[in-house]
C-alpha cells in the first residue's frame, strides 16, 4: 500500500547499542533497506497521528496518499535535514557520549 517491499521482521532485528547506533548513521546517511523501509513508514504513520498529514479516504487508507506521505518523509532523510537534527541534538546535549556523526 506504502509502496515499500516485504521484510522479514530479521531484516530490521536490532543488536547493542554500538549496532544501533551505526545502522541509524547509516539511514540518515542514505542507505536503503528494511530498515530505512520501516522507519518511511512509521514517520509516514506519525505524521498521520499527529494531524500533520491524512493517509486516509474516509476511513480507509488512501494508498496514493499514503505514497506520497512515504515520499515526503523520504526527502526529509535523502536531503541531510534529519541527520542535521540529530547532529544539533548531540552538540547541544551535556553527555560524554555526544559527537557530531558528520564524519
Amino acid at each position: 500500500m506504502a509502496g515499500l517491499p516485504y521484510a522479514p521482521v530479521s531484516a530490521i532485528r536490532g543488536g547493542d547499542a554500538q549496532h544501533n547506533a551505526q545502522a541509524l548513521e547509516a539511514l540518515l546517511r542514505g542507505a536503503h533497506g528494511a530498515y530505512r523501509d520501516t522507519v518511511l513508514l512509521n514517520a509516514a504513520c506519525a505524521l498521520h497521528v499527529a494531524g500533520r498529514r491524512s493517509i486516509l479516504q474516509g476511513l480507509q487508507p488512501d494508498p496514493q496518499a499514503f505514497r506520497e506521505c512515504v515520499a515526503d518523509v523520504s526527502r526529509v532523510l535523502d536531503n541531510g535535514a534529519a541527520l542535521a537534527v540529530l547532529n544539533g541534538l548531540r552538540t547541544s546535549s551535556s553527555g560524554t557520549h555526544a559527537q557530531d556523526m558528520t564524519g
